[in-house]
C-alpha cells in the first residue's frame, strides 16, 4: 500500500514555523527585533517576497509587529489573548468547533487552574480568604 505524497509547505510557512520554533525554544522573546528582510532571506535561502509574506502572516497572527521608519522593523510581540478569543469565535461560526468542544476545553482549563492554585497557594493567602468569608457571613443583611 502506497502512502499519500507529502504536501510540501510553501516557503513562507516554513519561515513562520522556524520563527515559532525559536519562540518556543526561548531564542526569541517579546521585544526582540528580527533581522531585516534581506538578511533573513539570505540566511534562510529564500526570496525576500517569501520573508515579507511570512512576516505579514505572523503579524496577522499577533506574533510580530511591523514598524516603518529608521527605527522600524519586525518585532516580537507579547501576544494578545483577544486574538485567541477571536480565532475560537471564528472557528465556532464556521462550524469547526461545537459548544460541546468549548465546554470540554473550559472544563479542562478550569481543572488545571484549580490544580495549580491548590499547589501554589500560600498559607497567608488561605488565611486572608478565610477572613473574607468570615466577614461576609457575619455581616447582617438589611431588609
Amino acid at each position: 500500500m502506497t502512502q499519500p505524497p507529502k504536501i510540501k509547505r510553501r516557503a513562507f510557512e516554513e519561515i513562520c514555523e522556524r520563527i515559532r520554533a525559536q519562540l518556543a525554544a526561548g531564542k526569541l522573546k517579546p521585544g526582540d527585533k528580527l533581522p531585516p528582510e534581506r538578511e533573513l532571506a539570505l540566511k534562510l535561502g529564500v526570496s525576500r517576497a517569501a520573508v515579507r509574506e511570512a512576516l505579514r502572516s505572523l503579524e496577522i497572527a499577533g506574533v510580530v509587529g511591523l514598524h516603518k521608519g529608521a527605527r522600524g522593523g519586525a518585532f516580537i510581540l507579547k501576544g494578545d489573548p483577544d486574538l485567541v478569543t477571536r480565532s475560537i469565535r471564528d472557528m465556532f461560526h464556521l462550524g469547526r468547533i461545537s459548544l460541546d468542544n468549548l465546554t470540554e476545553a473550559r472544563t479542562m482549563i478550569m481543572q488545571v487552574a484549580i490544580q495549580l492554585a491548590s499547589e501554589r497557594i500560600r498559607p497567608t493567602t488561605v488565611a486572608a480568604l478565610e477572613r473574607n468569608v468570615d466577614r461576609l457571613t457575619t455581616v447582617p443583611v438589611s431588609g
